[in-house]
């Protein structure tokens, strides 16, 4: 496994995820919100980490880091309300990468 075959491998799964967070965070229909708070994540600017465990039963460990900026939004305007960045750790078995959930950290 090499940086760039996990880098191919994790996009994917990243950009569902996001793209759920972003689904989860939109208003209601029906709802109408004078502003809303809108999370835009810059996946093109992510940091990748691989680890080898020297572990047969999980033999790598991945960590993403992923950039974000807030946006309040109006009808009429949008403005950064704050930035950071959200952390994915990944644990790669039996040929596929899976989410490590936030009990296994």
């Amino acid at each position: 496994m090499t940086l760039n075959q996990m880098k191919a491998e994790l996009v994917p799964i990243l950009a569902g995820i996001l793209k759920q967070k972003r689904e989860e965070e939109a208003p209601v229909k029906g709802k109408k919100a004078h502003y809303t708070m809108r999370t835009q994540y810059r996946l093109n600017s992510a940091v990748y980490g691989l680890v080898r465990t020297g572990n047969p039963d999980v033999p790598f460990l991945g960590k993403v880091l992923v950039p974000y900026e807030k946006m309040l939004v109006s009808s009429s305007s949008s403005s950064l309300y704050g930035s950071g960045v959200d952390e994915f750790q990944f644990v790669y078995s039996a040929g596929n990468w899976n989410l490590r959930s936030e009990a296994e950290r």
